[in-house]
């Protein structure tokens, strides 16, 4: 039940940003023009509360899925000329007095602020400013997050973090701290190029040469036919690469558990475990299954 709730607030707040987004690029290209916004909305349904500012009332409603922009005639059938003036000789007072100038005229004056009464072009540009604020939303979102919040790898050689006891790796002969000079021929693979090897050498014995403080070792290693190097799966060969330099950070500890009793709290840094040292949640959690329930020492960084 508590994931559905996430979930659909999530999905609310979503859709809520990205119409909102995109009802505000019509609105700004829209005044741009000079075209008269009515109101500027932000959901759907009874108005809650708002302020109007010149023509336009900006406000908050009741249902919270998005959005919308009012703009004067922007629904067919709205006259783009829908002002009338009335000219009448200032002495008409008689109704049967029939002199021209006597008679009341209707004229009608075009709505300058009516959407109809625009360039097409101007009209094109505020449709296309909608989704054209998607895009921008969108681009920002991947700027802030692949800079900001996803942790993308940042040492240039691969590196074993951990060697899984008795797996493919260990049997190899490969430890902790090796450095992968060459793997099937090829020379000192980055990262994402160690990951595209091992995936297309699954089910096959392959020549290795880790640099081991300075020392180049030889050796060769059977890889396992289920690995899903794709998915970052290369812990069924017993290898786990570091890809990044920082430490593992502690972001909650549970009331009552060990973690707890051990005196770790938010915020608390790993800097070794055993005198090892840590970068990635999942070799962490490989050491602490092969221990086997083992107490381990925590080095912290407060």
């Amino acid at each position: 039940m508590h994931d559905f709730f996430v979930s659909a607030v999530a999905f609310i707040v979503l859709v809520g940003v990205m119409v909102v987004v995109h009802e505000f690029g019509h609105f700004l290209v829209a005044k741009l023009c000079g075209v008269r916004v009515e109101a500027f909305s932000v959901g759907f349904g009874p108005r809650l509360f708002g302020v109007k500012y010149g023509d336009t009332d900006y406000k908050v409603c009741l249902l919270p899925l998005g959005g919308f922009v009012k703009m004067t005639g922007e629904n067919p059938g709205e006259a783009a000329y829908p002002s009338v003036t009335i000219q009448s000789h200032p002495g008409a007072i008689d109704p049967d007095d029939d002199r021209p100038e006597d008679i009341q005229t209707a004229t009608p004056g075009q709505d300058t602020g009516s959407l109809m009464a625009h360039p097409r072009w101007q009209r094109m540009l505020i449709v296309l400013a909608g989704p054209f604020s998607n895009f921008v939303l969108a681009f920002v979102l991947m700027v802030i997050y692949f800079n900001f919040v996803n942790e993308v790898p940042d040492i240039p050689t691969t590196k074993l973090e951990w060697v899984t006891p008795g797996s493919a790796a260990d049997q190899a002969g490969m430890r902790a701290g090796d450095v992968i000079a060459s793997f099937d021929h090829v020379a000192h693979p980055d990262y994402q190029r160690f990951h595209d090897l091992v995936g297309n050498d699954t089910n096959k014995t392959v020549p290795v040469t880790v640099d081991r403080d300075g020392a180049a070792i030889q050796t060769s290693i059977h890889l396992p036919g289920r690995i899903d190097a794709q998915h970052d799966d290369l812990s069924k060969a017993g290898m786990f690469v570091q890809y990044t330099q920082s430490p593992i950070q502690i972001d909650q500890v549970s009331p009552g558990s060990p973690a707890q009793k051990a005196g770790l709290q938010s915020g608390d840094k790993i800097v070794s475990v055993d005198g090892h040292q840590f970068h990635t949640v999942l070799p962490l959690v490989d050491y602490m299954q092969t221990g086997k329930g083992k107490p381990i020492t925590l080095t912290i960084k407060r």
